[in-house]
């Protein structure tokens, strides 16, 4: 393993449990390119709109994921999966940046944006968490918002 970072803002919360959950109730499932952005913006609004998140978290909840987007090809991914999924209250982001080939393994730990970028996260989400290895870089982050479960 390169790197990982992790921030949890309460380790004992219930966000955090569902954070580290396995992707079983993935909801969204996209790949993307380095200059498809704008889509991962426009494909977390209107997934925070069907969950029913109120304006002022639906603001977070999409700067988080294009924040988290930034971070796993900030580093010089090819292309990435996004993936959205709920529970309860909870929403979470994981999104996997794939090396370019011949281009090695990629690193957690990045310029001066990257930091930025974690420290954003570290703000708007209850979990934060980033890990590099040989595959690429993962980051996963998770945030309670006050949307009630959707049914069925």
């Amino acid at each position: 393993m390169k790197g990982a970072q992790i921030y949890v803002r309460n380790p004992d919360s219930e966000t955090v449990r569902k954070a580290r959950s396995e992707l079983d109730g993935c909801l969204v499932e996209r790949r993307f390119g380095w200059l498809e952005f704008p889509v991962v913006r426009r494909v977390a609004a209107g997934f925070g709109v069907f969950l029913g998140i109120g304006a002022a978290r639906l603001a977070d909840f999409v700067l988080a994921v294009s924040e988290t987007a930034a971070c796993a090809v900030g580093q010089g991914a090819a292309s990435a999966v996004l993936r959205l999924w709920q529970d309860g209250t909870t929403v979470c982001c994981e999104v996997r940046g794939e090396p370019a080939p011949g281009t090695g393994q990629l690193s957690a730990r990045g310029d001066d944006a990257q930091a930025m970028r974690l420290s954003l996260l570290r703000q708007v989400c209850d979990y934060v968490w980033v890990e590099a290895d040989s595959s690429g870089v993962t980051v996963r982050v998770a945030m309670t918002v006050t949307a009630p479960p959707q049914p069925g």
